[in-house]
Parts: C-alpha cells; structure tokens; sequence
C-alpha cells in the first residue's frame, strides 16, 4: 500500500535533508530550514500512522456528506488526462465551488480567487468556467496534481505544499531550469504542480515546450514526487 511505502520512505528524510527535495531552491536550504526540517520529520510521524489505517480518506468522505461537492464532468476527466493519463482515479476526486474554506483562505493570503486540495477534494472560491480559454482548466491540473501528490505521500504533502509557497514559490525558473534538472523531485510541490500546468497549456497551444516538460510529466504519473 502507498500510504505504508510512504510511511517507510519517511525515515529517510533525516538523511536526505540537503538532498533532492526541493534542490532547486538552494538560497531557502538555511540551517534554519535544516532544522525545521528534522523537527517536522518528527511532529509528522503520527500524522502519517494515520496515512496507513486511512484515516483521511474517511474524513474525506464524511466531509462530503456535509459539504456540495461535484465529480468531475466529462469533459473535464477527457482533458486532465492528457497529462495524467490513468494514473489518477478521476471518479473517486471531488470539486468542491464556492467553497467557503477556500474564501476564507483567500482572504487571509489577500488573493480574490484561490484552489486548495483537502485530501481529494479540489476546494475552489468559485466556479470553473471553460467558456473563454484555458486558464480555468490549466487550473485544475495544477490542482489534481496535490490530489497525485497525497496518493503517494500522504498527508505530509499538506504540509510540504505550504512550506513550499515560503520557501521558494511557484516559480521553478522555467524551461531553461527544466533543462538543467533531471527530476521532478529537485522542485517543490508547488513548482511541481506549475510544471502540469504548463504542460497542458503547451499541449492546447500546441508549443514545442511539450518536449521540454514531458519527462517530468511521466514523472508525475509515477508518483516520483
């Protein structure tokens, strides 16, 4: 089981603390950031006990119970797998519109509009709209991508994803970094979700960057975040 493996993987976690993980963001790996670093280690261990028994998948679905949330459309499941492909199980993700954790969140980061991901519920302030362009779409990869990122490693991702907007962003230095890294994990898992975003756009555009981002994307569908 995923949650076990990533229950295991977490151990290594002491060792590899200037490792791949985030690697690109060589300025934020402070020692203050070492440090941080090895006491989450340890405040995540229980959190992700609760990864193997599958606690947040029953508290994913008794949310749902309480909250509107839609399955993903037809149209919708078509498009993300593009860049998922079958990797990811489309009718078990949930949308959640209007979502007043999502305001709330908004308000508090001084954004008009945001998406977050609760386990595999994609919480938006608002609607998705397809009606002009893309953006909306490019969007929700960006989002599917955290649900990809909980699959494999759990519940720390919530952590990681947050971490990652303060220490490094959503920039991951664009097509001529993607040319110097080799994997997927050198980024965080916000510039990873950036990097699906991306992709899809350049595969509506038809951009030749397609050839750039794709060894990353099949690194997404192995989970190798």
């Amino acid at each position: 089981m995923v949650p076990v493996q990533s229950f295991l993987m977490h151990f290594n976690i002491p060792f590899k603390l200037k490792g791949e993980r985030n690697k690109y963001n060589k300025k934020y790996r402070t020692l203050s950031y070492q440090i941080i670093s090895c006491v989450s280690w340890l405040l995540l261990i229980p959190l992700k006990i609760l990864d193997i028994v599958g606690f947040y998948y029953l508290v994913d679905v008794l949310r749902r119970l309480v909250i509107k949330t839609r399955p993903l459309s037809p149209f919708e499941i078509e498009e993300v797998e593009k860049v998922f492909g079958k990797s990811l199980d489309l009718t078990k993700v949930r949308i959640c519109e209007n979502s007043w954790l999502a305001r709330i969140g908004a308000k508090s980061t001084g954004n008009n509009h945001i998406g977050f991901v609760l386990f595999r519920t994609v919480n938006f302030t608002r609607p998705l709209s397809y009606n002009n362009g893309i953006a909306d779409m490019a969007w929700l990869v960006h989002e599917l991508v955290h649900v990809a990122q909980f699959k494999y490693l759990g519940v720390q991702y919530i952590y990681e994803a947050l971490r990652a907007q303060k220490n490094g962003g959503y920039s991951y230095g664009g097509l001529k970094q993607l040319q110097k890294s080799k994997h997927l994990s050198e980024f965080n898992l916000e510039q990873q979700a950036d990097i699906a975003r991306h992709y899809y756009q350049a595969l509506k555009t038809q951009s030749k960057n397609t050839i750039i981002l794709k060894p990353f994307i099949e690194e997404i569908k192995e989970g190798k975040f």
